[in-house]
């Protein structure tokens, strides 16, 4: 004679096996999300604006150079007696009266950066909800791309195997995941499960 309570007790640990596989899969969304909306630390945010001001600046050397192209072959010009437009300089001409944003990023970079810094130091900023150094978190990023993809894989053989022995697996799904849900990295609700 068929063991109903049996049965009943095998589909009801399928449907335990495969809410348990969303309710991690869903977590690890959560910290996803967390990941890549989280602040930067005020440290680091300042070393991204410095990376950007060297970034941009980097184009002034080429600039004087082009404006400089012609003294390798009048190598009597007389700069003293000059008033060449180097510091404005674009390359193939001179901005009167303004100092191109290249240039400046190039000319005072130590001042921008220093004063920049000082800047982020005393701005309002979430400091409470920081998340991770940003080369943790793509580090950490990559290993929840590929246990989620594992996760929902189980959960997909779960569920095509259970629908070939006609079981039914009922959907009991965690609160879902969306961008909307995170101001600034952190969860409306708090809920977040994630290193702050």
């Amino acid at each position: 004679m068929l063991d109903f309570l049996k049965l009943k007790k095998s589909i009801q640990d399928v449907n335990v096996q495969a809410n348990s596989l969303r309710q991690t899969i869903e977590e690890k969304k959560q910290r996803r999300d967390f990941l890549e909306t989280a602040p930067l630390s005020r440290n680091e945010l300042a070393e991204k604006v410095c990376e950007m001001i060297d970034a941009h600046g980097a184009q002034y050397p080429e600039r004087l150079s082009m404006a400089l192209e012609f003294s390798k072959f009048k190598p009597l010009f007389d700069f003293k007696a000059s008033n060449l437009a180097l510091v404005n300089t674009t390359g193939g001409g001179a901005t009167e009266g303004q100092l191109p944003k290249v240039n400046a990023y190039w000319i005072f970079a130590d001042l921008y950066k220093q004063r920049l810094s000082d800047a982020i130091d005393v701005m309002d900023w979430p400091d409470n909800e920081v998340g991770p150094p940003l080369a943790e978190r793509q580090t950490e990023l990559k290993k929840l791309d590929k246990e989620i993809m594992k996760l929902e894989g189980q959960l997909q053989d779960i569920r095509q195997s259970a629908e070939q022995a006609g079981i039914h697996i009922e959907r009991v799904d965690p609160i879902p995941t969306n961008k909307e849900m995170f101001r600034g990295g952190r969860p409306l609700n708090g809920t977040t499960k994630g290193k702050q």
